[in-house]
């Protein structure tokens, strides 16, 4: 398989995640890899959704980053607009110039 190109990245409220990480399994043949975490989102364009966030001024967050083939990254955006379209999901992409393992 060739090495993974682009790093796809997504962030949404956790209420969200569980859905996102379903729809992105059903792709098995894509031979996806990610990982998910909590993170703070801030800045003008964060909607602040529960009364803390308020409180705070940063919204409770999942990012899901995934290394895969621009292409698959391109495949699994359609997929993800398709079945999940809401706009609480942000994403952006960046290339990967190298991967691997260390041993």
């Amino acid at each position: 398989m060739p090495a993974p190109d682009t790093c796809l990245n997504l962030v949404m409220p956790s209420a969200l995640a569980g859905d996102v990480v379903d729809l992105l399994l059903d792709h098995a043949e894509l031979q996806i890899s990610f990982a998910s975490f909590p993170v703070s989102a801030h800045g003008a364009d964060v909607a602040l959704v529960e009364p803390s966030e308020h409180v705070s001024g940063q919204a409770s967050r999942i990012q899901i980053q995934l290394l895969l083939r621009r292409e698959d990254a391109e495949t699994v955006l359609g997929h993800l607009k398709a079945q999940l379209p809401n706009p609480m999901v942000f994403y952006w992409s960046m290339p990967i110039l190298s991967s691997g393992r260390l041993g």
